[in-house]
């Protein structure tokens, strides 16, 4: 755990790397709809938990819309199976196998989804640092490039299209001039993270990063929720590759779902139970260390020991206000 942080985003690296290995690996590798129940669910009630009205925007606004269409498309352009629902104009049978594997398929694809969501939140540029920094320190770079760059290039694309929408680029002229306008927007866009990119590369070479004989910092200490994080881990995937054999349903050409054995059973609870980790971890935090309304300021939050603000900038980079409260006067001391 690392200090003065608490629940699941204060985990090791090493215990949260293992958990989200066990999530994406049994979210994808599934064909139980018990297995895959489980798995979105636990991704969803967790993201939630972590992330909250940004989570649930993801959820309801593109990942359930997308349940939808990918069961139809499936099938609408896949006749395999032998229930047919009924034909279509074109002479094609729309067949119950293909529909649910369809919806198998993307249940799959949006657990996958919800689990990587919760990986850029759980395991920032530091986290991914320290586990690949030794072994390929350049891959640890692009790696945590990537994560810190997603939220980045977002910012500053709404940005361009302020600044553009300001000079009234965005709505005059006819298709072919906004067709122009957004391709302009796109290369300032490409143009900025190019740029960012080599200031970021250029600030580790003077840093000395990747060198021989570079010392790490390491500010991670495994804790005993740490052991245990990993010990559940462990048992669940174990019990789950045990049981995958058994849990193994068809759908092609009729959909055979074979009912749980013991094992089956068994394996589920403990997946069940190590994917809902987080979610739980982070309940149990906030009940011992409730948030209160002066921690909160419109962009970061509030120290009430120090008096100081915390929050980011525009352009993504940290700020810090210190307000000294003296009797006759209050000095502000903002960087």
């Amino acid at each position: 755990m690392t200090k003065n942080r608490l629940g699941f985003r204060s985990a090791h690296p090493v215990s949260a790397l293992l958990f989200f290995v066990l999530a994406v690996t049994a979210s994808t590798a599934s064909t139980h709809p018990l297995t895959l129940g489980i798995c979105f669910c636990s991704a969803a009630v967790c993201d939630i938990a972590l992330q909250g009205k940004k989570a649930a925007r993801l959820l309801t606004r593109v990942l359930l819309p997308m349940l939808a269409l990918v069961s139809a498309f499936n099938g609408l352009y896949n006749h395999y199976g032998v229930t047919v629902l009924f034909r279509m104009r074109s002479g094609n049978n729309f067949t119950l196998e293909a529909l649910v594997y369809g919806l198998v398929f993307a249940v799959k694809a949006c657990s996958a989804v919800l689990w990587l969501d919760l990986t850029a939140e759980a395991l920032p540029s530091d986290k991914v640092i320290f586990l690949f920094g030794r072994f390929s320190p350049r891959l640890a770079l692009v790696i945590s490039m990537v994560l810190r760059f997603l939220p980045l290039i977002r910012r500053q694309a709404g940005q361009i299209n302020a600044a553009q929408k300001g000079l009234g680029a965005l709505t005059d002229g006819n298709l072919w001039r906004r067709l122009r306008a957004a391709a302009h927007r796109l290369s300032i866009l490409i143009s900025w993270t190019l740029e960012r990119g080599i200031d970021s590369a250029d600030s580790m070479r003077a840093r000395g990063y990747g060198l021989k004989g570079r010392t790490q910092y390491n500010r991670f200490a495994f804790s005993p929720l740490d052991a245990a994080l990993t010990a559940i881990c462990a048992a669940a995937f174990a019990l789950y590759l045990l049981s995958l054999k058994g849990m193994a349903a068809v759908y092609n050409p009729v959909v055979t779902v074979p009912f749980p054995n013991a094992a089956g059973w068994l394996s589920s609870a403990a997946l069940a139970a190590a994917l809902l980790f987080p979610a739980i971890s982070e309940h149990l935090t906030l009940r011992r260390h409730p948030p209160r309304a002066d921690h909160t300021v419109k962009e970061g939050f509030v120290d009430p020991i120090r008096n100081a603000e915390f929050g980011m900038r525009n352009d993504g980079e940290p700020t810090f206000a210190c307000h000294l409260k003296r009797p006759d006067r209050i000095v502000s001391l903002i960087l």
